[in-house]
Parts: structure tokens; sequence; C-alpha cells
């Protein structure tokens, strides 16, 4: 073996150590099956296998195999100061799809990973980057969970993102003629479920700040917030110009500001006041109305201007009261006109005996 060696040697710089069986490249102590050392003076790539073969066929330049049982070994394990594993495809005139770096992990159960990557250390670590051309999944797309509750599924803490809470940024930027979308969602449901274009939900309860299901921002005064075609359903009280509720929830619309409308329809579940024109209502004599407008300084069951400053004015409210006066007032023209035209009669029967 050593007689033997020594030939090899000769021939190739290489040699076999008798006792490990390692066969060693420029090093006499071989520690692996093959080792190889590159020279110091020399800048030659280490190992180069090439295929000549130019059949139909799947030929492995270089193949690895490390099973020693389910679980453990590496197919291939390579470092490099630049880049530890370099895949590139030339593809040529083949009409079919390539791949410059294909990974593929099978198995009946546990986690599987075609390709997984981790970067650490450096001022701007990227686990996984892609250069120029579209990304394309075939399945879900998960990133901070192992759950998925839907196709793209982002969880966000503190310890996966560190101090930006922020799951999910777009953004888009345009000057040509096309519309620009910062975010583009189409949905369709040809089914029986619910279909939601966007659906958000917030909690906040660690915190005293609001939370915000949607929050939209427009710069410019030609700009809009929220730009909705077609019904709008809000659950609960909408508020304009303002984040305050001094009502506890009364009202279901609190606008600071004016409202000009064309026309406004008041349901009131109230009585409409024709109970006015019952018989069995009484009027209230205008000798008794004068005193009390002297003494109120407002008309009965009409709320006084104080109240009204503080409160505001209840226009649904405020018709119906308007309209008992008005009512109200109208009989008593008719009991005027009854008593001028008894007072004409009386006259007219004082002028005739004259």
């Amino acid at each position: 073996m050593k007689i033997y060696s020594i030939f090899l040697f000769l021939i190739f710089p290489f040699i076999i150590n008798s006792q490990t069986e390692r066969v060693g490249i420029n090093t006499n102590l071989p520690s692996t099956i093959l080792h190889i050392n590159g020279e110091s003076d020399n800048d030659d790539h280490l190992i180069y296998a090439r295929v000549n073969w130019s059949g139909p066929s799947d030929i492995k330049a270089l193949e690895g195999h490390s099973v020693p049982q389910a679980g453990f070994g590496f197919g291939n394990y390579s470092t490099g100061g630049y880049k530890g594993v370099y895949g590139y495809n030339p593809g040529g005139n083949y009409t079919g799809t390539t791949y410059g770096v294909h990974g593929n992990a099978t198995g009946t159960t546990g986690t599987r990973i075609g390709v997984y990557g981790t970067a650490s250390g450096g001022s701007n670590n990227l686990a996984g980057k892609f250069g120029s051309g579209n990304v394309e999944i075939d399945n879900d797309f998960r990133v901070g969970t192992t759950s998925s509750s839907g196709r793209a599924h982002i969880r966000n803490t503190n310890k996966v993102f560190g101090s930006n809470a922020t799951a999910l940024r777009v953004e888009s930027t345009h000057n040509g003629s096309q519309n620009t979308y910062g975010l583009l969602v189409s949905a369709n449901n040809s089914g029986t479920g619910a279909t939601y274009g966007v659906f958000s939900t917030v909690n906040n309860n660690a915190s005293t700040k609001s939370a915000y299901g949607l929050y939209t921002s427009a710069v410019n005064s030609k700009d809009w917030g929220l730009y909705s075609i077609g019904r709008n359903y809000i659950s609960g009280d909408l508020r304009i110009n303002t984040q305050d509720d001094p009502y506890n929830g009364i009202y279901a619309l609190i606008v600071n500001g004016r409202i000009i409308s064309e026309e406004v329809l008041i349901q009131n579940s109230n009585s409409w006041p024709d109970y006015v024109f019952d018989e069995s209502y009484e009027l209230m004599p205008l000798k008794q109305l004068e005193q009390s407008i002297k003494e109120h300084h407002h008309l009965p069951n009409i709320p006084p201007a104080s109240q009204l400053e503080k409160e505001g004015v209840p226009i649904g409210e405020i018709q119906i009261k308007m309209m008992e006066k008005i009512e109200e007032l109208t009989l008593y023209i008719i009991q005027q006109q009854k008593e001028i035209d008894e007072l004409k009669t009386a006259m007219n029967k004082l002028n005739s005996q004259n």
C-alpha cells in the first residue's frame, strides 16, 4: 500500500492514508474519505464536473446523497465568503420552465421546507431576496405565523418585526395616464356566503388611544378620503368633524358643522298633532294663554330658548310642536271669526231697528 501510494503521489499530488483509507489531495491528513485542499498560489476551481451528453436525459453533473436515517443528513453543505450556493441556468432555446435553484422537500409527516434561508450579523439582514422577475406562489403565503386563515396570512408582533408595528405597507407611485391603486381588491362569490372586498377588525384594549378599523387621509382639497359607489351601511353612530359624543349614544349621526340638502325626511314615531281638531281637545283660553306668555316668555308646550341653546333644536319634535300651535291658532281664528260674525249680525239688527 505504501509503495502504491508513493507511486500515485509521483503522478498525482494525493495521498491515500493506509490506516483510515482516506484520500487526500494536497494534504497528508485527510479528514474525510476524499479531502481536497486548494493551493494558496493557484486560483483554479477545486472541482469541475461537466456533462457532454446531448440527449434528452436529466443527467446530474454532481449528486450528493446523505440519509443516515430519516431526519438526518445533508445532501450538500457549502460555505462561501460571498455566496454559499449559486445556481445558474442558461435555459437556451428551451420553451419549458427552467430553474436556477430548485428545492423539493417531501415526507409523510412533520414540516417540510423546500428552500430555507437565514441571515444575521449584518447591518441589513434578508433571509430571502428576489431580484428582477415576478414572484409566483401556488399555495398559501404566510409571514410571522405557521397557521393560515387565508391565501395570504401576515401576523405582526414585536417579536417578529421589532418595534415596527406595521404588518403590511403598500406604496404605489406612478406618473402615467393609467389609474394608480395603492391596493386593488376584487372579491367575487357565486356561493351562499357573505362577500367582503375588505374586512377589518380592531382591538385596542391595552391602549388609551383610539383604534381605527379603516383610516384614510386625503392631502389635497380635490382628493377624497373615502369614495364609495353604491349603498353604504354603518352599524353604530357616524360622526363628522368630531370624535366626541356628548349625547351618550342617543344620536346615530353627529355633525360638527353645517348640513345642506334639497330634501330632509324626518320619521318621528310621535303622533302628528291632528288631535287638536278632536272635539274633546280643550283650547287654552286666550287670557290664560296671555298670562302664560307674560310669565314664561314662550308658548306653552314649546321649550324655552335657554334649553334649545344648551341642547340644540330637535327638528322632528319641534316640527310636531309647531304644527300643534298652528292648528291651535287655526281654531282660535275660527272662534274669533265666529264672534266677529255674531257681532256683525247683532249690529245689523240694531241698525235695522233704528
